[in-house]
């Protein structure tokens, strides 16, 4: 048996390596399709047309931006008191992505119905299964992160993100430009959105089948399971603990803000430059913000550490709303046509696109630095409840959309109140990102 046992571990280490290496390229694949079908139904850029279009509400889009944000959070410490004691956590992945192929499915049918004659009632179907669809996702997000973490390995992951919204990105300025544009131009609505709904739905879940066969690395001694309140109060305990967690919390609350101006680029565009359907345009575009830095970011993660990334994002976030506020103030020094569009580019307009890659190149590196920063804090048995909480605290920000729409909506105050509001929160973002203290090298 001794002289056995080195080929047995060699042959099991073996194993072990090409089951994290079929997993990595599961993920990659996964991130590929499901980042495809979510910037093709991007809240912010197409279902934010969608509504605009039908209504003329800029309260509706805020709306539909906080039912967005709002349905992927308030779920989340939930699903973390569900999991965390449990040794097989993807099944309830399995389970969730099930539900969201429903959804997206009746989706589609509500997106029908506004163009059968049922109004006011179809739309109203419409936001309720989304937000339902958004809370499937938020309910989805804790086991995958959580399975993401046990396979990658929490001080890869930034690496890892980054080629992932690499290859989405990249597939999207292809799809952007010559599938969801020429949709949007060339069909009438919604039909044209209905379209784009039910591509979503084939695209997203394919990529959420594949990770369904990713190997689960199963938690050998889960922790006890705590209920909601008691994840709740031992979340807030961590919060008065660790100045980590606590600055963790803060850069989460005006993220909340900074992505305000996201939320509302289509009324903007359409009010202060008079730019019409071109969703598909501003689709393009920021995926190719996000695919020029989602490696840059990704290295930066695992070379440097999360917090240089944050504080890329929070420079960048300052920027953004600076860009949007000159554009409609510089003269219109030339004049071009874009091809496969009725736009033509200007100087104001050129501006605008300019502060939308900031915005791209900014959230990006927020994403992939807040996600590395707390799966390589979080301790390894509570990681569901560690991230959970930090999302669930922060639900009452994802209103902020819709308050800002309704303020706008009864002449409170205007477009340009907005990015002037996101523009202050993101010079407050990089005074913030100093309460943070790099990790790496010292867990």
């Amino acid at each position: 048996m001794s002289e056995r046992s080195p080929v047995s571990n060699a042959e099991a280490e073996v194993t072990a390596n090409g089951t994290l290496r079929r997993n990595y390229y599961l993920g990659l694949l996964n991130g590929m399709f499901a980042n495809l079908g979510n910037r093709i139904l991007s809240p912010q850029l197409v279902l934010t047309a969608f509504v605009y279009d039908l209504t003329g509400s800029n309260f509706l889009a805020g709306l539909l931006n906080s039912l967005s944000m709002a349905g992927q959070r308030f779920p989340q410490i939930y699903m973390s008191s569900l999991i965390e004691h449990r040794e097989n956590r993807k099944r309830f992945y399995v389970a969730a992505s099930v539900v969201r192929i429903v959804l997206l499915a009746l989706m589609a049918g509500t997106i029908f119905l506004t163009g059968a004659g049922f109004g006011v009632w179809a739309m109203v179907a419409f936001f309720v299964v989304y937000f339902a669809f958004r809370s499937a996702q938020g309910c989805a997000s804790i086991p995958f992160w959580d399975v993401l973490a046990g396979t990658v390995g929490p001080t890869r992951v930034g690496g890892f993100l980054g080629q992932r919204h690499f290859l989405g990105n990249a597939v999207t300025m292809v799809v952007a430009p010559l599938v969801v544009q020429p949709v949007l131009s060339a069909v009438e609505a919604p039909t044209n959105y209905l379209i784009l709904t039910l591509i979503a739905l084939a695209v997203m879940g394919l990529g959420w089948t594949v990770f369904c066969f990713v190997h689960e690395v199963r938690t050998a001694e889960p922790p006890r399971r705590r209920g909601v309140r008691e994840s709740l109060s031992a979340g807030w305990r961590r919060v008065r603990r660790e100045r980590n967690y606590r600055g963790l919390l803060v850069l989460r609350v005006l993220a909340h803000v900074n992505g305000l101006t996201f939320a509302f680029y289509i009324p903007y565009g359409v009010e202060r430059l008079g730019v019409v359907g071109i969703s598909g345009i501003f689709l393009s575009l920021i995926s190719g913000a996000r695919l020029v830095s989602s490696l840059v970011w990704g290295s930066v993660s695992n070379r440097k550490g999360n917090r240089l990334c944050l504080l890329f994002a929070a420079a960048l976030f300052a920027l953004n709303p600076v860009a949007a506020l000159a554009a409609p103030h510089l003269p219109h020094v030339f004049d071009w046509a874009m091809p496969f569009t009725e736009v033509r580019l200007d100087l104001p307009l050129l501006a605008y696109l300019v502060s939308l890659c900031c915005f791209g190149f900014a959230q990006q590196a927020n994403m992939i630095g807040t996600t590395g920063f707390v799966l390589e804090t979080a301790p390894q048995g509570r990681r569901p409840s560690y991230m959970a909480f930090l999302n669930t605290v922060t639900f009452p920000m994802t209103f902020m959309p819709l308050l800002a729409g309704g303020l706008i909506a009864v002449g409170t105050f205007g477009l340009d109140s907005v990015f002037w509001i996101a523009g202050v929160s993101g010079v407050l973002t990089f005074v913030s990102t100093f309460l943070l203290t790099e990790v790496r090298g010292s867990v």
